[in-house]
This record gives C-alpha cells, sequence and structure tokens, in this order.
C-alpha cells in the first residue's frame, strides 16, 4: 500500500521531540498521533551513536531517506525526495539537528556504522547523504565532516 501524504517539517519535529511507538501504524491518510512511545527521542539517538550501537527506532525521522517500493508506512510517511530535504534543511532545528547527526557518524569507518546502525539502516543512512549532500552544496553549505562522510562512503 502506498501512502497519499508524507510527513511534514513539523511531523519530523514533533517524532524527533517526543518518538513515535514502534511499529504504530500509519493511517493512509497520512495522520501520526505522536506520543512518547519508546522515547526514540533525537536525544536518545544521539546517546546511541555515542554509545555505538543503534538499539531503538528512530532512523526515519532523525535520518531521513527515499523509501523503496517495499518500505513500510512509517518509511514512505517519512521518506524524502529533493524537494524534501531542501525544505528539511531549511528549517533551523531539523539542519541543525542532521548536521550533529552526520558529525557524530563522520570519523566512524564504513564497519563501524554498520555495526551501531545494522545493515539495514546502514543502508538507509548512505540513501539519506546521497540525497542531502547534494542539496546541501546546492544550498552552498559546505560541511568538512559531512562531505568527508560522504566520500568515504560513496
Amino acid at each position: 500500500m502506498r501512502l497519499q501524504h508524507r510527513a511534514t517539517i513539523d511531523d519530523f519535529i514533533n517524532a524527533q521531540n517526543q518518538g513515535i511507538y514502534f511499529g504504530q501504524k500509519i493511517p493512509n491518510n497520512g495522520s501520526l498521533v505522536f506520543d512518547r512511545g519508546d522515547k526514540s527521542t533525537f536525544a536518545k539517538a544521539i546517546q546511541e551513536i555515542k554509545n555505538n550501537k543503534k538499539v531503538s527506532h528512530w532512523i526515519w525521522y532523525v535520518i531521513p531517506s527515499p523509501a523503496d517500493a517495499k518500505a513500510s508506512l512509517t518509511a514512505q510517511f517519512f521518506s524524502v525526495n529533493r524537494k524534501k530535504v531542501s525544505e528539511y534543511l531549511g528549517d533551523k532545528i531539523l539542519f541543525k539537528r542532521y548536521v550533529r547527526v552526520m558529525e557524530l557518524l563522520s570519523h566512524k569507518k564504513k564497519e563501524a556504522l554498520i555495526e551501531i546502525f545494522g545493515e539495514v539502516d546502514y543502508y538507509k543512512l548512505v540513501k539519506s547523504l546521497k540525497i542531502f549532500y547534494p542539496v546541501l552544496l546546492e544550498k552552498s553549505i559546505e560541511l568538512d565532516k559531512i562531505k568527508y562522510l560522504y566520500n568515504s562512503l560513496l
């Protein structure tokens, strides 16, 4: 099933601030009720990255990427295209948070990233970089650590 609606900038911020229940069903109309869920918030994502082990479910809204054809409804809801990436990076909160995550990851080798994320989420990270980095360049935002991470993984 393909969703008719996608996450708004506010949905990304709300998910990062409040978390959503893992496995929470996203209705086809795209509406989503945010609550404390498993507390998979941005702060938890940062802590897990620092601890070198992702154990909760936040990849969709912290490191968004394009969704595959067979993606879950959650992945579809939070999926991004170039236009959405531009909007995402245009938001001061989301821009700052994306850069922070990428800078934390920038000094890690591919093998370490696969260990932290697992193979499935590692590929979501790569897909995210593939779509976010060119948009950063289009916006004339050159960030050495993100450039290094992009070049080392792609």
